[in-house]
């Protein structure tokens, strides 16, 4: 079995759109997600698999639980708490008010070494919205960011449709 090297593209090329800008580059939309954040000296680790493309989680309707680590790479050791705030849905990570949903107890992250987990316990949400996590020093300055998509997770539909849209229609290879 061979090992692979994944590194992120610049831009586009051609049929392929896994790059950071557009084939004419012009800036994608991220979905909030900023390339300095996620290539930061110290990084919030989510023990957490996504649903779904831009639904992590369904809206929780009661409180929930779960693990995050910090990871940093910088000369000596990190100290601070991870703090979780609930945002409108698609909101950028970093227009976050001061208002704190949920914080971690202390976590410290050694240089090179993945911190013990913490826990978060988080409060439910009305409808979709943005969990906006940081990683926060004892001088409250943010040394890291990440955040989850709380969304409606519509269920796998193979023509891309959605019920009804396309009732009266010919369904190649089918009528």
């Amino acid at each position: 079995m061979s090992e692979e090297l994944t590194e992120p593209e610049f831009a586009d090329v051609e049929h392929e759109a896994a790059g950071l800008l557009t084939t004419d580059r012009r800036a994608k939309d991220w979905g909030g997600c900023v390339p300095a954040d996620v290539n930061a000296e110290t990084v919030l680790v989510l023990d957490l698999v996504p649903l779904a493309a831009g639904a992590d989680i369904e809206p929780p309707s009661e409180p929930f639980e779960f693990a995050v680590r910090v990871s940093h790479h910088g000369r000596s050791a990190v100290s601070g708490t991870v703090t979780a705030t609930w945002v409108p849905f698609g909101a950028e990570p970093d227009t976050v008010p001061d208002i704190v949903d949920a914080e971690s107890g202390a976590v410290t992250a050694e240089p090179f070494v993945l911190s013990d987990a913490v826990t978060l316990r988080v409060p439910a949400v009305d409808g979709p919205a943005r969990l906006v996590l940081r990683f926060v020093d004892g001088d409250r300055v943010v040394r890291a960011r990440a955040y989850v998509d709380a969304a409606e997770v519509e269920p796998v539909n193979r023509r891309a449709a959605r019920a009804g849209e396309f009732e009266g229609w010919a369904r190649p290879g089918e009528d």
